[in-house]
């Protein structure tokens, strides 16, 4: 009588020949390889998703009209233009870094919608106050989606820098700013 065989697979019959070392080497190598593939098929596409969806804070500024976070249009929206500069002197000659961030909409036409401008994080609220002051005069290229000009949540961060100038006794303020203006490095 002849008994049918079944067919193994390929890799098995290798596996059969391979010393020990190397049948540890493809194990742990089997065994990585479906790590990965495990973890690229799960929830990694859903955590990019959540973090772009609005927040709850955000129903505010909807309006009845779609409105997007930057991380779910084609192209963000980008400013442009600076506008005017906010109007800001620090309480009791105070020096040192001032900086805010400001979260705004910006419509399909790359202009802020007036209200919707809020501070979100500071540290100094003078400062934040000034700056929100400007706001509408800033301007941007709109964001896309798909194409189509979209409004989209935008967050800008602007800083300031004070410092005391020194100058010999007797003589007046400097004529000028600096030969080389510094940016602030708050």
């Amino acid at each position: 009588m002849v008994q049918a065989m079944r067919p193994r697979a390929p890799y098995l019959a290798e596996y059969r020949h391979m010393t020990r070392l190397h049948r540890a080497a493809w194990l742990v190598s089997t065994t990585c390889l479906a790590a990965g593939i495990l973890a690229c098929a799960s929830g990694q596409p859903h955590l990019k998703t959540n973090d772009c969806v609005l927040a709850p804070r955000d129903s505010a500024l909807i309006g009845g009209r779609p409105l997007y976070r930057d991380c779910a249009v084609s192209v963000r929206a980008r400013r442009v233009s600076a506008g005017t500069r906010p109007d800001f002197s620090p309480p009791d000659h105070r020096t040192g870094c001032f900086s805010v961030d400001v979260e705004l909409v910006v419509d399909t036409a790359g202009l802020p919608e007036p209200g919707s401008a809020r501070v979100a994080a500071t540290n100094d609220r003078d400062f934040a106050d000034a700056v929100l002051q400007t706001v509408g005069t800033w301007r941007y290229n709109p964001a896309r989606l798909d194409g189509r000009a979209v409004r989209q949540i935008a967050t800008e961060h602007v800083t300031a820098q004070t410092a005391e100038v020194l100058v010999p006794m007797g003589s007046g303020p400097p004529s000028g700013p600096p030969r080389q203006p510094m940016p602030p490095n708050c």
